[in-house]
């Protein structure tokens, strides 16, 4: 069906033939339109462009016009380099505020995790020591039991001795 009406397209004299000429002529035609398709499109395109860097210019001029409004500290319209200066020292003032802000923050945030790890440190200490003094009262008891089973075995030979003599005696 689109074959059909493609031909009767093509045929421009109506004679209900299509030659090599007509289908060159209507091929030609259809690449004109393309062609006027394109450059209307890229026309637009050009124009889209043009009003979205007007629209960034009128931008920025407004925040040139509002940077000068900040700037012009005795409100008279002009903007002296005295002025553009005072400004600048305001606003390296208000950086440096807020750095000095962050500044504490960090320091304090420092000073806390710090804390934390001493604390931590001291109570691992604490643990060791108290292991270690367990370990040491149960070595102390240790050697008192053995001296006193030593004390106790070498005060029965003592007495196993002392009987001896006095049997012999």
């Amino acid at each position: 069906m689109a074959e059909e009406t493609k031909k009767r397209a093509m045929d421009l004299d109506g004679d209900g033939k299509v030659t090599a000429k007509e289908a060159l002529e209507y091929s030609t035609g259809k690449i004109k339109e393309a062609v006027n398709d394109y450059k209307e499109d890229l026309k637009e395109a050009k124009d889209d462009i043009d009003r979205a860097n007007d629209v960034a210019k009128i931008k920025a001029a407004r925040a040139q016009i509002k940077a000068q409004k900040k700037m012009d500290l005795d409100g008279d319209g002009k903007v002296t380099a005295k002025e553009v200066l005072q400004y600048s020292k305001g606003v390296a003032k208000e950086k440096l505020a807020g750095a000095k802000e962050v500044a504490k923050d960090k320091i304090a945030d420092v000073k806390e995790v710090a804390k934390d790890k001493l604390a931590d440190a001291k109570e691992v200490a604490k643990d060791k020591f108290e292991g270690a003094k367990e370990k040491v009262a149960e070595k102390v008891d240790d050697v008192k039991d053995k001296a006193r089973e030593k004390a106790a075995d070498a005060t029965g030979k003592l007495r196993d001795k002392i009987e001896k003599k006095e049997n012999e005696a």
